[in-house]
């Protein structure tokens, strides 16, 4: 029996993801190596909201969620007025399929960056998903003031249709 590289904790011949973090066992040499710089230049310059934010990707990039989720929020700490944080935690929601942390997420985002297309595009997916028919479509709208978009128009075409909505009336 072995440990995992990332938690220590114990794995078995032939399992392929550490029930404890989500790590791929075993992890690539050169990745243990970056989390490990990350760490330590973590450890001599604590308020790095970039040290966070790579070591966060570092994670998400080898299906660590929960590690990334916890330097992730670490640079919230650091700065609770990035989008692009909420973005990520976004991102990372959606890998763990957390729906509703997806959302919460990306509507604070929405809340420090009304115009940002991107938040925009996936809170209205988000809200498409979760059949939440008119934020989608509010979504949506907002987002086409901004930038004329084929999916977008296509969720809100499909948002409407699932609200019964036909085009005389719309």
């Amino acid at each position: 029996m072995a440990n995992c590289s990332i938690c220590n904790y114990p794995y078995n011949e032939g399992q392929k993801l550490c029930i404890n973090c989500g790590a791929t066992i075993p992890l690539d040499v050169s990745v243990i190596a970056k989390i490990d710089i990350l760490k330590k230049m973590i450890e001599k310059d604590p308020l790095n909201l970039n040290l966070y934010l790579d070591l966060g990707d570092l994670y998400l990039e080898n299906n660590i969620p929960l590690l990334a989720l916890e330097n992730l929020h670490k640079a919230l700490t650091i700065d609770s007025n990035n989008p692009e944080i909420y973005l990520k935690i976004s991102k990372t929601q959606q890998l763990m399929d957390n729906t509703s942390e997806v959302i919460n997420a990306l509507e604070k985002a929405l809340k420090i960056d009304k115009s940002n297309n991107e938040i925009l595009n996936e809170l209205a997916l988000a809200y498409y998903n979760q059949n939440e028919w008119d934020k989608a479509i509010e979504t949506c709208q907002t987002y086409l003031k901004h930038k004329d978009d084929f999916s977008i128009s296509l969720i809100l075409a499909r948002s409407y249709r699932e609200k019964g909505l036909n085009k005389d009336s719309i």
